[in-house]
């Protein structure tokens, strides 16, 4: 496990983006995110960088949105 901080990984995103085109930016920080989740960096931590770049926040939603359906389907399935 790696201990990043919320600051560190706003840093690290806001250094990177500049080099992003725009309508790749949401696809990069899902990419960025799994790599930290990956890593081991712990969720709260990738969520709260969320705060500072609205794109980030856009792909924070869509992975853990994403995690939260997924669980649900999971869920469903044990029912039927």
């Amino acid at each position: 496990m790696i201990e990043l901080t919320t600051e560190h990984i706003d840093r690290i995103w806001s250094s990177l983006i500049h080099f992003v085109p725009e309508k790749n930016k949401i696809d990069a920080g899902v990419d960025f995110i799994n790599a930290l989740r990956d890593l081991g960096v712990d969720d709260i931590e990738i969520k709260g960088a969320a705060e500072h770049d609205q794109k980030y926040e856009e792909a924070v939603n869509a992975v853990y949105d994403d995690e939260e359906q997924d669980d649900e389907e999971s869920y469903n399935d044990y029912d039927e």
